[in-house]
């Protein structure tokens, strides 16, 4: 619509932390991240998976911040695989970090 501003709102504020960075290191956007996310886990986010399944290895909420990344890492794994895209990239992404 001519003469209508619309404010860029950032990244940061529309995806969570595990999103974002799920994205980056697929190489997809956030918004295929929480897609394949909601196919693979019942319509749950990557975020809201990994806290069931924290909850389910009975991690308190108190110490599950170290847990958080291990859970991400395997989320995203299966992610790799359910796109097909392969060990190659994973193994990148990996050596990256």
């Amino acid at each position: 619509m001519p003469g209508v501003h619309r404010e860029r709102v950032p990244t940061r504020l529309l995806y969570t932390d595990a999103e974002i960075t799920a994205a980056r290191r697929l190489r997809l956007t956030p918004d295929q991240v929480r897609s394949v996310a909601r196919q693979l886990w019942e319509g749950r986010s990557l975020d809201a998976e990994r806290e069931r399944r924290l909850d389910e290895q009975a991690v308190p909420s108190a110490s599950r911040a170290p847990y958080r990344s291990h859970v991400t890492r395997a989320l995203m794994t299966e992610m790799t695989a359910a796109l097909g895209l392969g060990d190659d990239q994973t193994a990148a992404e990996e050596r990256e970090q």
